[in-house]
């Protein structure tokens, strides 16, 4: 790990420039990617504007909610997402295919709804499309 200067100054980051963890004045936590940041960001758009689906309204989300273990692993997911019709998803920010088979392992054993955001063909939600929304319409996107 290397530190990286810039608005999230002597927060740790690895050598992606994607990433910069950090705490976020916008939503006062700390996230551990700009990807994770503006999930979030994307979020809470999407519940202060009530813009989801009848079917699939977001009515709140935690950020690593808690660490599951099994044995021989364990898994801390991104975001635990609640909606309005009672069901709970988790979703998962992935660039790279790094961390998919454990990801998956967590939702086979503990029968969750795993949902990938990302970049990678296993995404079931594409994150090109929201990024280029956010940049245009969400404040404090990165």
């Amino acid at each position: 790990m290397k530190l990286k200067s810039n608005l999230y100054k002597d927060t740790p980051t690895s050598s992606y420039s994607h990433i910069a963890a950090g705490i976020r004045p916008d939503q006062g936590m700390f996230f551990r990617s700009k990807w994770e940041a503006n999930y979030a960001r994307w979020l809470n758009w999407l519940i202060e504007h009530d813009h989801s689906t009848p079917d699939k309204r977001v009515m709140s989300w935690e950020y690593e909610p808690k660490r599951y273990e099994w044995l021989g692993g364990s898994y801390l997911p991104d975001f635990k997402v609640y909606f309005e019709d009672g069901h709970i998803e988790f979703h998962e920010i992935k660039g790279r295919k790094q961390g998919l088979r454990k990801a998956k392992r967590f939702a086979k054993e503990f029968n969750e709804i795993l949902i990938f955001v990302g970049n990678i063909p296993e995404a079931q939600i594409k994150y090109a499309p929201i990024n280029d929304f956010g940049r245009r319409a969400i404040k404090d996107w990165e």
